[in-house]
């Protein structure tokens, strides 16, 4: 499990089903930290150097501390300005030493999938540290994992990741697939599956989808 984990939250749902997750893969004695960032792009008052105002510090304040008395989960709070998202995010994590940073999915799509947004997919690139993306709606049944989706290309961070995936399967009784995404020339088909070469210990789905 992970030592100190930070929770990136919006007030949406997305946000709740991170905490969730967050809760179970946080060690014993381990530290939750929920994380807002205020984009700075995004607000339309600013001083003059560009940064946050403290109206925005204060509102974010207010959002990380309802998420936390919502959730009811033991968490220290900060909020960051940055100029995106994910690069805050990704800045938090750098500062506070996390070891898992945690994001909900987007809302768009069938009940209970993992689908990538802007700001879920702009905290992915360069992220720090590991990093986990929560259902859609888990946070309305936690523990329900049935699989776990590792992304794999042979690096040696992918190696760990996919050695913390495979340890988190067999706790949880769920299935471990290890996915790898490719790109095709164009006019080539883009829906195949090819299998993903793994050390041979591991049992496990292994594909690669190529888009």
């Amino acid at each position: 499990m992970f030592k100190h984990i930070v929770v990136g939250v919006d007030g949406r749902e997305g946000g709740r089903d991170a905490v969730a997750l967050a809760r179970l893969l946080v060690a014993v004695g381990g530290r939750l930290t929920l994380a807002y960032v205020v984009a700075r792009d995004a607000q339309a008052h600013r001083g003059s150097s560009g940064a946050p105002e403290a109206s925005d510090g204060g509102r974010a304040e207010a959002l990380l501390d309802t998420v936390r008395g919502e959730t009811g989960v033991e968490a220290h709070l900060r909020w960051h300005g940055s100029a995106s998202v994910g690069r805050g995010l990704h800045e938090l994590c750098g500062v506070v030493g996390a070891d898992l940073l945690v994001v909900g999915s987007s809302r768009r799509g069938p009940l209970g999938r993992v689908l990538i947004g802007d700001d879920t997919r702009a905290a992915l690139n360069g992220a720090p540290c590991a990093m986990a993306i929560a259902p859609s709606n888990y946070s309305q049944q936690p523990g329900m994992t049935r699989e776990i989706g590792v992304g794999y290309d042979g690096s040696p961070e992918s190696e760990h990741a996919l050695s913390v995936a495979r340890t988190l399967a067999i706790a949880w009784a769920a299935k471990l697939s290890a996915l790898e995404a490719v790109s095709l020339p164009s006019g080539a088909s883009n829906r195949t599956r090819h299998t993903v070469s793994l050390p041979r210990s591991w049992r496990c789905t292994a594909h690669r989808s190529i888009c």
